[in-house]
């Protein structure tokens, strides 16, 4: 099949007034100036050209500087002769600053576009997966009821058409899920478009293939909006050769389970994928252990993977910012747009062992009335199969974020976030965990504006397990923070269940921030009824603190809740002494005694520990 040859228009200056800027005269009759154009625009991939005249004191020529407020977005290639050529290097808007060389105070700022399509028309290399784009010259309006075709070339059948509004996207989880506007937005005067995913002979994948060809059509009243210094008039089909946007897609990148997978969510990404989920897609069933690397960007992108196929997944953000702040995955999903547990999060994972390193992950539901709000981040489910063993799934988490509001993060299995950072107000950490440690991390308490609410931390509803009970939820060595305003309980009672509210809290910092701010009374929270606990060993199977210390003083609660548990020493230092024994050791409920798991079901972190660069565990065997 033929490929188009590369193709990328220049483009030219919008005529608009000009910017004219004189010093205040002197002795000399001849000021310093500087005339130049107040915006402009260029093509990703193209060249333009801003005319500018400056003149020094006295009189001749002078030179200027130039300034981006955003280099990504712009380049300078030259700045001479009285002509600025400028070359665009990504979609989207910028300011130059230009300055009078030998006078600072002759300064204009430019607005600079750069418009176009993203993959660009005619390329013959474009991914499958990821975001189509088109740039305008000012901010777009989508139409109601507007959409966006995408044809294939060869036969002229429409692939996908996406709605600027009511969309539903099929997931790895074999599930349609409701995504509302989601699937086409605006960001500044860039229009983003997702395809969607398509089931091929039971096998999920990007509605584009590789080594095809395809155009995109988009009906002339679908968005409002000037691009090149015209008004937008659409896109017509094949047929209409002006104003097409065809392309053709690249050949399948060749994968090996050792070699990580790269993802690169910018213009000129030569990595394998431009999304998360196309490498999930591509992973999905190949089994064994993989890697995704993922460089920094903000990826808008609804994650629910299940499988049963792979044995590990590690997702690594290549940035190098604190918390993984510099590799953003976010969307909105919740309890009201798709009820359910496994439907509700922004982020879910089941069927395998899961590492994230160097991540941000973000639920950004923001509660519009009452009602049910639940918006997990992360749902990380023990199984999606019978086969699934109890304590058999792990998730591990360094240098990540988590946020959202209700219920930030739903673990089951067994879980480790080391030196992470983790915001939300109801229940924002909750779960069916046999054991879950949030060691050396952040918590922080943040107030809804849309609800008035009490923050609680840990709602947990830990299994018993042939008689026995993992450590359940486990805050050690860490920082709470409570915003102003905002009430912060350290557990809520998880209500009828076969289990245990098991939480542990240990050598843990809290901060009050701001005037209004405290921590609840007594600690926890009842919600009518009483808590689940085992009765005569509450200080291994219940509601337990250790050594809290409020601004860095000693501190105990006052009035602390009946049948809660100020743990003596000697408990925390053999049984909570280290992330081994809190994640591999049990308490049997006949025996009264602490046990280890079975060797195939011990949880060796050692290899994480390195690849984390955590400080050694003392109750490693």
């Amino acid at each position: 099949m033929g490929k188009f040859a590369l193709f990328l228009p220049l483009v030219a200056i919008i005529g608009l007034p000009a910017m004219f800027v004189t010093a205040c005269p002197g002795i000399d009759d001849s000021p310093a100036t500087l005339q130049v154009a107040d915006s402009a625009w260029v093509s990703l991939g193209g060249n333009s050209s801003i005319d500018f005249t400056a003149t020094r004191f006295g009189g001749g020529n002078a030179d200027i500087r130039v300034e981006m407020e955003d280099p990504g977005i712009i380049g300078v290639v030259s700045s001479s002769g009285g002509r600025i050529v400028i070359e665009g290097l990504s979609l989207g808007g910028t300011v130059m600053t230009i300055t009078n060389a030998s006078d600072a105070r002759q300064s204009a700022k430019v607005a600079v576009n750069v418009s176009g399509f993203f993959p660009a028309r005619e390329t013959n290399n474009a991914h499958i997966d990821g975001e189509l784009v088109i740039a305008f010259d000012n901010v777009p309006v989508l139409n109601h009821g507007g959409s966006v075709r995408i044809h294939q070339k060869e036969t002229g059948t429409m692939v996908d058409e996406i709605f600027f509004e009511g969309e539903r996207l099929a997931t790895l989880a074999g599930n349609n899920l409701n995504v509302g506007p989601q699937l086409v937005r605006v960001e500044g005067n860039r229009v983003h478009i997702i395809p969607q995913f398509v089931t091929r002979n039971g096998v999920l994948q990007n509605v584009l293939q590789y080594d095809s060809e395809y155009y995109v059509v988009i009906p002339p009243d679908a968005i409002s909006a000037r691009l090149n210094g015209n008004a937008f008039n659409g896109i017509r089909d094949i047929e209409g050769e002006r104003d097409t946007w065809r392309f053709a897609t690249r050949s399948a990148p060749p994968l090996n389970a050792a070699i990580p997978v790269t993802v690169d969510r910018s213009w000129n990404s030569t990595t394998d994928f431009r999304s998360l989920n196309g490498a999930l897609l591509a992973v999905a069933g190949r089994g064994g252990d993989w890697t995704i690397n993922i460089t920094p960007g903000v990826y808008n992108e609804l994650v629910n993977y299940v499988t049963n196929q792979n044995t590990n997944i590690t997702i690594v953000g290549q940035g190098t910012a604190p918390f993984g702040r510099d590799v953003v995955i976010r969307w909105t999903n919740n309890e009201q747009m798709n009820p359910g547990t496994h439907t509700r999060a922004s982020f879910r994972f089941s069927g395998a062992d899961l590492v994230l390193k160097n991540i941000t992950l973000i639920n950004t539901t923001e509660r519009t009335g009452s009602g049910n709000w639940q918006a997990e981040t992360l749902f990380f489910a023990n199984g999606a199969h019978a086969s699934a063993a109890p304590r058999g799934r792990t998730v591990a988490a360094f240098n990540s974020s988590f946020l959202s509001h209700q219920d930030t993060i739903q673990t089951s299995g067994r879980a480790w976030f080391y030196r992470c950072y983790i915001a939300g107000d109801v229940d924002y950490i909750w779960g069916t965990s046999t054991a879950a440690l949030f060691e050396d991390s952040e918590l922080v308490s943040v107030r809804d504006h849309a609800r008035v609410a009490d923050a609680v931390i840990f709602v947990s509803r830990t299994p018993t397990i042939d008689n026995t009970v993992g450590k359940g939820y486990v805050l050690l060595n860490s920082t709470v923070t409570t915003r102003d305003t905002v009430v912060t309980w350290f557990g809520r009672n998880a209500g009828a269940f076969a289990g245990f509210d098991q939480v542990a809290i240990i050598n843990t910092n809290f901060v009050n921030e701001g005037f209004l701010s405290r921590i609840g009374v007594s600690g926890w929270r009842l919600d009518g009824g009483r808590y689940q606990f085992a009765a005569g060993n509450n200080r291994h199977a219940g509601w337990k603190t250790y050594g809290l210390t409020l601004e860095g003083q000693p501190w105990e609660v006052p009035a602390p809740l009946a049948d809660t548990t100020v743990m003596e020493s000697t408990l925390v230092n053999t049984e909570y002494n280290g992330r081994w024994t809190i994640l591999n050791r049990v308490f049997n409920l006949a025996s009264g005694n602490y046990e280890t798991l079975a060797p195939g079901a011990i949880w060796d972190t050692s290899a994480l520990e390195t690849a984390f660069g955590a400080i050694s565990d003392p109750s490693q065997p």
